[in-house]
């Protein structure tokens, strides 16, 4: 380039801007899988130290014929607790949103009229019924297999 030149270079911003969405839609969709597993380890924590505390009432209520509905009960105690998690952050996360656009709407105007996602609260409950499951599969199975004999040693 020789002196006194003017040097001009075009920069598409929508290509580079839609490349940036969407590395961090994959950065924000690898931590909601991260919290998700979390999550699913949590109630499947919970499920089992509740399974091992009620091994005696399972024990006979397998003795009296009733081992697929054992499985059925804890894996929907499980789903409720997932649902009722989602259910309880869907309305944390409407009731925040809302009192920030209240007190900050009016400093910051991209705040004064946000809306809700609830694309992300549907994807919010089906996460919820997900780990609800996942969570509740290993003591779902579990306690429908408990020996019957195990009520005798009590």
């Amino acid at each position: 380039m020789k002196q006194g030149q003017i040097d001009i270079r075009t920069t598409d911003y929508r290509e580079y801007m839609a490349d940036e969405l969407a590395l961090m839609r994959w950065v924000f969709l690898g931590m909601a899988t991260l919290v998700l597993l979390i999550g699913v380890a949590g109630i499947l924590n919970v499920s089992l130290a509740t399974v091992g505390e009620r091994i005696e009432e399972f024990a006979l209520r397998r003795a009296i014929g009733t081992p697929r509905l054992l499985g059925g009960m804890v894996l929907a105690e499980t789903l409720i607790v997932g649902l009722l998690t989602a259910a309880a952050a869907i309305g944390s996360g409407i009731v925040g949103l809302r009192l920030m656009s209240e007190l900050f709407g009016t400093r910051e105007p991209f705040l004064a009229d946000v809306a809700f996602p609830w694309q992300a609260g549907v994807a919010g409950v089906i996460a919820g019924v997900a780990a609800g499951v996942l969570g509740g599969l290993i003591p779902a199975i579990r306690a429908s297999r408990i020996p019957i004999a195990t009520v005798m040693r009590a």
